[in-house]
């Protein structure tokens, strides 16, 4: 096929359909050209000395679109984030995540809209993860002798090098999918840390190579899932996660799917974040079953694994949500309420702006709570006091961000079911 790709690649760069060329071919093409595999000649006029460009009118549509990877969770294409405390179960999810796409096999009862090639990029954790795969492919009945386009890349990477090791993944992709007859579908970076090593995830710097690296491998077909974790706030007890670093990673993300213990059911919660549909009344859950391998060739103990298991039973936000008293859950719907009305402003640079969430001035909100007589101290010193506790709290569970005197309630609080009380008010 490569002959013929090259042909659709020369095609497409001078702005034709390849002739005769199925859908894949013409993809792929269209990869190689927007991954900047190969951009040589693009223009016959450009100058050594300036950057090509190419006239409007020669631009065409582009008939394929990258579409849905699995249903309701990934778009191809396009960056995401899996995020959840330590060993709550991220490369185990991941993984499975990885064999779905690989196999065709739904996820969590959702449709893989586009099966193909997978590249597994292992940077923590390498000593146990052919035990892992082994695992799966015990647990769910794939022989050993069955290929699945699912790959395993352990070798160092720094992603801070968006021209070195981004485009070397690119390239790997794309080739590895060819020569295995099908198309780019994942790419799984375990963890977002070590895939930059020595990187401050605080600096903006940094945090925007590793932006502009997950955007050139997505450009070439997959999506791109990043392990990581979220910030110290999520040791706290009831608090929730949010990303950890700075703020440039979450407000490029397209998908971060945040995974929460949900100790009720000995089990773990797959919430999505950024999914405007999302029923609130469940989200899936998986529990991490143990699968034996063998015997220690030395010991002669039993080696074990874990593998997901995708359980039947939506979990309830009940259970995985913060717990509140009912002056903070009271608060919190007043918060709600007042970013409805005139004079809230969109949030910016974070995730909320796509769900339209605003913010309000922390005084606007102070006093609507002392309007509502939230507080039953008869001093105003009192009352501001026990308003300053309540906000307090739901920021250390993770449900309001606060900056520059505004407020705002975040992804989370829609888990508490406050944003459904504050409904019909102001």
């Amino acid at each position: 096929m490569s002959g013929n790709l090259a042909e659709a690649t020369a095609a497409f760069k001078a702005g034709r359909l390849p002739a005769g060329e199925n859908a894949k071919v013409y993809r792929l093409a269209d990869r190689l050209v927007r991954g900047g595999i190969s951009t040589a000649g693009m223009s016959a006029d450009a100058e050594p000395d300036i950057f090509p460009t190419m006239p409007q009118h020669e631009l065409k549509p582009r008939l394929i679109a990258n579409g849905t990877l699995i249903q309701g969770f990934l778009d191809a294409g396009l960056p995401a984030l899996i995020m959840g405390a330590p060993n709550v179960g991220k490369s185990f999810f991941a993984l499975h995540m990885g064999f779905c796409v690989a196999t065709g096999r739904d996820f969590f009862g959702a449709r893989v809209r586009k099966q193909g090639y997978v590249l597994y990029v292992i940077l923590e954790g390498k000593d146990g993860f052919d035990n892992r795969v082994a695992a799966w492919r015990q647990y769910y009945g794939i022989d050993q002798d069955e290929r699945i386009p699912l790959e395993v890349m352990k070798v160092r990477i720094d992603l801070r090098r968006p021209e070195q090791d981004a485009r070397r993944i690119a390239r790997t992709v794309l080739r590895r999918a060819e020569k295995l007859g099908v198309e780019p579908a994942l790419v799984v970076i375990d963890t977002l840390a070590r895939s930059m090593p020595g990187a401050d995830e605080n600096d903006i710097a940094d945090m925007s190579r590793f932006v502009d690296s997950v955007s050139i491998i997505a450009d070439a077909g997959p999506a791109v899932v990043a392990l990581h974790h979220p910030t110290k706030a999520e040791a706290r007890e009831g608090a929730t996660p949010t990303p950890r670093g700075h703020g440039v990673v979450e407000g490029a993300i397209d998908t971060i799917i945040s995974l929460l213990h949900n100790d009720k059911k000995d089990a773990v919660a797959v919430i999505p974040y950024k999914q405007r549909d999302m029923d609130k009344t469940g989200v899936s859950q998986f529990r991490l079953e143990p699968s034996t391998l063998g015997n220690d060739i030395e010991t002669g103990d039993a080696v074990t694994s874990r593998v997901v298991v995708e359980l039947g039973e939506a979990a309830k936000v009940e259970d995985i949500a913060p717990k509140l008293s009912d002056k903070q859950r009271k608060a919190l719907s007043i918060l709600f309420a007042e970013t409805r009305k005139g004079g809230a402003e969109p949030v910016l640079g974070n995730l909320m702006t796509a769900l339209g969430i605003h913010s309000v001035q922390v005084g606007q909100w102070r006093e609507a709570c002392m309007d509502e007589k939230l507080s039953d101290a008869e001093s105003r010193t009192n009352r501001t006091a026990a308003f300053r506790g309540w906000k307090d709290a739901l920021a250390d569970k993770g449900l309001i961000e606060e900056q520059g005197g505004r407020v705002w309630p975040t992804i989370w609080a829609t888990l508490s079911g406050a944003g459904d009380a504050a409904e019909g008010r102001g």
